[in-house]
This record gives C-alpha cells, structure tokens and sequence, in this order.
C-alpha cells in the first residue's frame, strides 16, 4: 500500500523500488528474461530487472489491475482488472495480444502447468481460458459465455466518466485498429443503440479485431427528463450477478472504487446502510449517501423509496444509556437514534456510537409499516417469509472502533496499572494483530501471527474490570478465518470468555461484550465446528444468555436474541448439532427464548427471538410443546404488535403449528 517494491536478502531489505503511483498489488517472475513484473492500483504493468532496475512500462488497464501472471515458457504476462478484461502481454516489448472480455470484475489469475490460463471472477466463477483445440469447451458452455456476455450491458459512468458525443463512434470506425493506449470504444449502431467494443488483438485467424461485450441502454424514465444521474443510463448486472436499475460508481478519500446499487423503488435508507456495512464506512456518511441517491435516481418519490426507518422507530437516545467507560466522545452521535432496535442502542464503549456495531444483517427487510396494517394485510405476505433462519447475523466492528480499541488496550497497559502490563514483545504483536484485522479485504489469505494469539491470551488475563477491550478483540478476531481458527485451539476458551463476562454486577460493561463474542462464534466454520461437536458448550451459552436478561439495555438485549438466533440457525443446518441435542438443551432453549418474547419486549429483541423459536421448531425442536405451552402464548402477545414484520411471523408460525 505505500507504492513501492522492496527487494529481501537474507531477512534484510537492501532495496526499494518506487514507481508506482498507487498501491502496488501484484508480482511475477519471469526467470528466462531475468526479469520480474509488478502491477497495481495504478492500472500500470512494469517490468523490472532483479537488480531492481525498471525497464519498460505501459498503461495496462484504465482501472485497478488486481493480479498477475506469467508463463515461463512463452515470456507472456496476464492481467485483470476491475474493467472486466484479461489482457494477454509480450513481455520483450508489452505489447498487447490480446484482450478477453467477462461478465464480471477479475479478482485473480493464474497458469496452469498446461499453460492454460484461469481467471476468477466476483460472480463466483472460474474461467479456463486455452489456445489448444483440443482442450476447447464444448458449444454449450461457449453459448453459456456468451449469454452471460449478452447479458451484462455496461455503465458509461463506470467505464470512461460519462460518454460525451464526440466518443461515440461510426461503425466503420471498428475496420479500424485502436488508438495507442485504447483498449475500448463506444460505437453507434443501426439499430440507435451505442455499444461496447473491446479490442482482441489476436483471434483465431491471427487478425485484430473489436469485439462487442455489451450496450449502453436508455433508461425506462429518460424521455419524461431522467437521466439516472450519470447522462446515458444503464441497466447493469451488478458484482453480485443481480441486475439493479441504477449503479453509481463512488470514489472516497482511503477506500478503492465501490459501487453503489440501487432500484428504483428499494428505500434509499436501507440501500445506504448495506452500503456503508459492506464497505466498512462511517456511518456519518448514511444521510449524504441517502442523498446522492435521491439527487441522481429518476422518480426517486415513488411510495416507499424514501422513508426513514432509522430516525422514527427508537424512542431513546445515546445518552440515556449510561456511563461510557472510554469516555467522552466529541464526534460521537450522542442524541438520535441511529438504527430500529427498541428504545435505543446503547453506548459503545469506545467512545462513539456507530450502526455499524449492529448486526451486519437485519433478520427482517424494510421499515416497520403503520401501527394500523390489518390482520388481513399480514395473512397475505408471502408464507415463511422470516424463517427459519440458516445465516448467522455477526457484530462486525469498522476500522474506526477497531484504532480506538487498540489506542485503549496501549493506553490502560502504559497507565501501569496493576496487572495491566504488556510484555516487551507485545507492542509489536498487538500492531501486526490489529493491521490484519483492518485490512478485511484480505481475510480470504491473510493470517493471524501465532505470536499476536499469545499476546491476546495474556491480555485476557488482565483484571475484569479492564479487560473489556481484550473481550472485544476476541469478537473481530473471530470474523476472521485463520484468527478463529487459531483462537478456537486454546483450551477452554469458551468458559473462559464467560468467567470474563460472568453476571456477578461486577463488570458490567463485560456481558455485552461477551455476548456479541458469543455471537461471532458462528461466523467461521471453527466455531460452527466447535459449537456443532461440543452440546455442553450449546448449553453453557443458552443458560448464559438467560441469565443475561436480568439487564434492561437494549443493545445488551439484542446481543443476547441474536445469539438465540445465530443457535437456532446452526441447529437448522447441522446434523452433528442436531444428533446430540437433548431435551435438556430443549428446555434451556425454551427458557432462554421466553425471556426474550415478553409481551413487554423490544420489536428488534423480541423479532429475533421469535425468529429463533420459529426456526428451532420447524427443525424438530420442541420449544412450543414444553412448559405448558408458555412460548405459545408470548407469541401470541405480538400478534397485533405495531412492527410488520413481527406480525408476519408470528402468523407464519402460527400457521405451520396450527
């Protein structure tokens, strides 16, 4: 990330190589030309001799480049890049020879032994690409290629800024070969429509030619004056294959290009919060978001499309929720709700409030409707909308929380108060810790220093009472695979975190913390394994979270529902979970979720529990047939609750118990 190549001997750096202008995010050998390659954010490929000398230089790619490749025995260099192209080089001169389209932003590449090359795409496909006839796919997976192709029509935003009339070409223009550095082009076509063209540099005959991979479309709304915001609209498939009627490329100081998508009568609100949680953003940045949205959308009045549901449900405030034990906080958002979770979320205890240390995931989707919505209205939803429930819902934490949690950890240990002490060697585990856990980008590759397990092991240890961010660091730690994996091999952890979090009235602050652990446990498939193999564990924690309801907070009430929930999906999907479970397990279950479903709860609380009890019940536990029907009856208290979605479940429940 800061631009340069740095050359190792023996353990030792010798030397650094600038050049590059953004981050630098690929290397690759190519040993007959004694030569090695780099690429980057830049969209530049380099070429560099081994004593670090660079020899040429070409502009690759009009985006991010985001991997490398060569084939040493024929001297070729492959790139890909979020404009959607494997381009193919010759690494004596960089010269282009060719460029191949795909329906989806290339995040790797690689050669096979065969010299085939494979590309990996962010719609979840990997693609063989081979110049042996032999080896060449059967006509129905090149007409699946296609299709796809077809099907993907392109931004002009996203592609070149916007396409002013002098960019869109004749279609003579395409007998024609690029320009120097052109790799794309926009022509108008019989038909009216402008389309886009790639240029391959080498087909089967060995000729160059333009290849169509898709067509910019007038949006529906463009001849009653809307413009989508962008001049030409599009209808595009977005990096997740679903196709949205609107998608804004957004730029912000320290984040790589995102995308912004958007239909036409999605609730801007809710459109803005998945961005900012996806893209690990502030939560300052929801309302100006909300606001690009509803500035560059045509008809963006339409019903529904622009409510709040986020500033009208929560009736407390951030301030009434206690002692901040980081304290104050001047940027912290101290007097409005942030987010739909019951009377309000509570205090983050690292000095500032953020919606982004909610769940990642709402159980529910859209805005609680009117308090007067009819019985009729919820017996017309769709049936088992809401459950049961097979994700687990996670407590992420921005890098924002995760810079003040280590400055805490650094600053109680500098304070040198008994028992607080950091080892010599800490500091420097504590930094490499909390640089992996910043970088999510990375979690699929990146790993957890054994070294940073043991210092985290030795801050677990500190006095209750200041351990909280140790606690909390366990949680992110957690959300990440190697992280989990090597955390979850320390003996006895789980009744440890609960001895930590222990409800004595000691350490308050503790039993959230240690209830959103609980809830990360199921992130990563070493917790799932964990909690699968080990019933005891299931119980512990069941019998934890119904001691936990004595406390009235909601964020603390929400935590505690959520680890019913994430419970209740594992046992869904789990076999060995479902083997072992007793009816001991069922009754804990059963208790811990009438705590949770009082007639007095929280919507939020009170949906995921039901959930919860939904999902458990349908898998073939008994939660509603023990203590007399207790839960029953609970649910039956939220029959006419003023939240739309909580009436919807409980009628999709009612209706498959009878």
């Amino acid at each position: 990330a800061d631009k340069t190549i740095k050359l190792w001997r023996s353990g030792q750096c010798y030397k650094t190589l600038p050049g590059h202008t953004d981050a630098v995010r690929g290397l690759a050998l190519l040993p007959a030309l004694g030569m090695f390659v780099s690429t980057g954010n830049d969209g530049t490929l380099r070429t560099w001799s081994y004593d670090g000398d660079m020899n040429q230089m070409v502009q690759a790619h009009e985006h991010f480049v985001y991997a490398v490749a060569t084939n040493h025995s024929t001297n070729e260099i492959f790139t890909v890049s979020e404009d959607r192209t494997l381009k193919v080089w010759r690494a004596e001169d960089l010269s282009s020879q060719q460029s191949i389209p795909h329906p989806a932003i290339i995040w790797s590449v690689a050669v096979a032994p065969s010299g085939d090359v494979i590309t990996g795409c962010s719609d979840n496909i990997a693609r063989v690409w081979t110049k042996a006839p032999e080896r060449v796919g059967a006509a129905r997976l090149m007409e699946l290629y296609q299709g796809r192709m077809s099907s993907a029509t392109m931004s002009a935003k996203a592609i070149d800024g916007g396409i002013p009339a002098d960019k869109i070409e004749d279609p003579s223009s395409l007998q024609l070969p690029p320009k120097a550095g052109q790799s794309q082009k926009f022509v108008r076509e019989d038909s009216g429509a402008v389309g886009v063209y790639s240029w391959s540099a080498a087909d089967a005959s060995g000729n160059g030619k333009w290849q169509k991979i898709g067509d910019v479309v007038q949006p529906p709304d463009e001849a009653h004056g809307g413009g989508g915001g962008v001049g030409l609209g599009v209808q595009q498939m977005g990096d997740d294959g679903v196709l949205y009627d609107h998608i804004y490329p957004v730029e912000i100081d320290g984040h790589p290009p995102m995308k912004l998508c958007y239909n036409q009568h999605d609730n801007a609100y809710g459109v803005a919060e998945r961005f900012v949680l996806a893209n690990n953003l502030g939560v300052h940045l929801m309302e100006q978001i909300v606001q690009f949205i509803m500035q560059n959308t045509p008809d963006i009045g339409t019903a529904g499309s622009a409510s709040n549901p986020y500033t009208t449900a929560a009736s407390g405030t951030m301030a009434a929720m206690g002692n901040n034990p980081f304290g104050p906080a001047p940027n912290a958002v101290s007097s409005q709700p942030l987010a739909q979770v019951g009377s309000s979320l509570g205090s983050n205890p690292y000095g500032f409030s953020s919606i982004l240390d909610q769940p990642t995931a709402q159980c529910g989707s859209g805005p609680p409707a009117p308090a007067t919505a009819t019985a009729a209205a919820v017996a017309n939803t769709t049936p088992r909308k809401h459950f049961p429930k097979t994700d687990p819902v996670l407590f992420r934490l921005e890098g924002a929380v995760l810079a003040k949690m280590k400055a805490k950890i650094l600053e109680m240990a500098q304070v040198g108060e008994e028992g607080t002490a950091l080892r010599e060697t800490d500091h420097g585990h504590i930094e490499s810790m909390f640089k992996v856990l910043c970088d999510t980008s990375w979690y699929h590759s990146s790993a957890v220093d054994d070294y940073a397990i043991g210092t985290l092991l030795h801050g677990l240890a500190w006095p209750r009472d200041k351990v909280f961010a140790w606690i909390d660091t366990s949680r992110a730690l957690l959300l990440h695979p190697d992280g989990a994996t090597k955390l979850l091999r320390t003996p006895d952890l789980i009744p440890k975190m609960l001895a930590l979090g222990a409800i004595d009235g000691e350490a308050h602050v503790n039993v959230n913390l240690t209830l959103k652990f609980l809830a990360n446990l199921f992130a990563t498939a070493p917790g799932q394994n964990l909690l699968s193999e080990s019933h005891q564990l299931i119980g512990l924690i069941l019998e934890y979270v119904a001691a936990a309801s004595q406390f009235p907070k909601p964020a603390l009430r929400l935590a505690a529902a959520t680890v019913l929930l994430n419970t209740a999906a594992l046992y869904h999907r789990s076999p060995t979970l479902g083997a072992g479970w007793t009816p001991q397990l069922t009754a804990h279950a059963t208790t811990a979720l009438l705590l949770y479903t009082s007639p007095a709860e929280t919507e939020e609380v009170a949906y995921r529990a039901i959930v919860a009890s939904g999902t458990l019940a349908i898998s073939g536990v008994e939660v509603f047939g023990v203590q007399d029907g207790a839960l029953v009856q609970n649910l039956a208290s939220h029959a006419d609750s003023s939240s739309q979605k909580v009436k919807e479940v409980v009628y999709e429940i009612d209706n498959c118990t009878g």
